[in-house]
């Protein structure tokens, strides 16, 4: 017993001293989740250019550009403003939204025709940004704690390995009823997301289709996201991004929107 015993550790000391280490134990998919988190928004702060390319289901376009600016408070929370350029008609029209711990983000948008702040209703989480087939939910935080999540195996997308995590939703307040993505296995990004609505329709399918390397950090620089039920599509393009961005914190309030409108 003691010889095969000692034959067992000897086999194991081998292995280790080939391979470094016993591999760790597999993620979760609440730790995929929180690990895609982290890749997608950086604990660093952003100051970005975008252009959104919309197409509508009569395959006319719309093409707005703005700024994307995103100061992170801690490892999970984050306020995000993006500003609208062009066209003439709706520069300066800002959405500025808050993370928050426990609920959905707290959001506000900046009318410059009336130098005045609306609130975004809780309810409207569903509602188009700028006539865009992104939602106000998809311009803030993924709410990890908000869901049940699964794992449903591998899958490759562009040729990258991924694995597949599953999303259900309890939260009257998340305009999906369940989201499976595919996340990277390198990076953690959502390459492919598929979102269904409550009656388990499939609604929309996001895709990430660029990543650049910017100051270290994987980023999405190109984002697409289609409406499969109305048969529209919009494209988000990333530019000029920088990271550890100079942010003053009062950037990120209404009364400095109300005050003196959104960021040049």
């Amino acid at each position: 017993m003691r010889r095969k015993t000692r034959c067992i550790l000897l086999a194991l000391a081998i292995a280790l001293s080939v391979h470094g280490r016993v591999d760790a134990q597999p993620l979760d998919a609440s730790a995929w989740l929180e690990r895609s988190q982290a890749a997608r928004f950086p604990a660093a702060n952003m100051d970005a250019k975008f252009t959104l390319e919309i197409v509508r289901s009569d395959g006319s376009t719309l093409r707005r550009t703005g700024r994307s600016v995103r100061a992170t408070r801690d490892q999970k929370l984050a306020d995000r403003l993006f500003v609208i350029t062009e066209p003439k008609t709706i520069a300066g029209m800002t959405l500025l939204s808050r993370d928050v711990l426990n609920g959905p983000a707290d959001q506000w948008l900046y009318l410059p025709a009336y130098r005045r702040v609306r609130r975004v209703a809780i309810h409207g989480a569903g509602d188009a940004f700028v006539g865009s087939d992104f939602y106000y939910a998809d311009l803030a935080r993924v709410r990890v704690e908000a869901g049940e999540h699964s794992l449903m195996g591998d899958t490759s997308v562009g040729g990258r390995p991924c694995v597949r995590v599953e999303t259900r939703s309890h939260d009257p307040l998340i305009p999906y009823g369940r989201i499976v993505s595919a996340l990277d296995k390198e990076n953690a990004l959502p390459l492919h997301t598929e979102y269904y609505d409550r009656k388990d329709v499939l609604l929309k399918v996001g895709t990430i289709d660029a990543v650049e390397l910017r100051d270290g950090h994987p980023t999405p620089t190109s984002l697409s996201m289609r409406n499969v039920v109305l048969g529209t599509s919009s494209r988000i393009v990333l530019d000029a991004v920088e990271y550890d961005a100079d942010l003053e914190p009062e950037m990120f309030t209404v009364e400095r929107l109300e005050k003196v409108g959104p960021p040049q």
